[in-house]
């Protein structure tokens, strides 16, 4: 009867070393999943500006729900081809995605001089459906040629950011783990998305 409650001590012991490392590998993955989600979407969003030939602006809002920070991920385009970016001329691509404790933060180990978008406020707004409202301002507004910039339209001076970035951490609550970040880099000329892991 000792050796066996001695058996079963040791194994409680060894459940609860290894409940904080099981915890992190689903952070992680959940933080991978995100990021691979996030960029099917600046995808979608370049393909959709290229073939329909107008703008389309993908927004990021950060939100939280009963307690827990979330990330919310929506499309819209330019109805008549412009950069008019009023609500009546901007029609939604799909329904926006929900991505369940992950954050917004500043990209890691990417190289060169990016332009941080977790920090960015001077996109558009949008409004997809009744629930999805992105007040941030946090947007990628993609050209007909392919092109990203972080602002609501291209300008002569700035017709597209050479390149843009932002991290992807996993949220416990509110707060962000930050030894667990995946960083998202996008060459403003073409519009392609690469994936960087701390």
């Amino acid at each position: 009867m000792i050796e066996l409650l001695v058996v079963v001590g040791i194994i409680g012991l060894l459940a609860v070393f290894a409940a904080p490392a099981i915890s992190s590998i689903g952070q992680a993955r959940g933080v991978g999943e995100a990021t691979y989600q996030i960029t099917q979407a600046i995808e979608l969003a370049r393909s959709e500006a290229v073939a329909r030939r107008t703008f389309v602006w993908l927004g990021l809002q950060e939100q939280t729900n009963s307690g827990n920070r979330d990330l919310l991920v929506g499309m819209v385009y330019s109805k008549d081809g412009t950069t008019n970016h009023a609500a009546a001329n901007l029609q939604p691509i799909g329904r926006p995605l929900a991505i369940r404790q992950v954050g917004l933060t500043n990209s890691v180990d990417v190289p060169g001089t990016p332009l941080q978008l977790a920090g960015f406020t001077s996109g558009i707004a949008m409004q997809i459906g009744q629930a999805a409202t992105f007040t941030d301002r946090r947007t990628l507004t993609f050209t007909p040629a392919g092109e990203v910039l972080t602002l609501a339209a291209p300008s002569p001076t700035a017709p597209f950011n050479p390149l843009v970035a932002f991290g992807l951490a996993a949220a416990r609550g509110t707060v962000l783990d930050e030894n667990n970040i995946a960083s998202i880099a996008i060459d403003g000329s073409t519009g392609i998305p690469t994936i960087y892991r701390k």
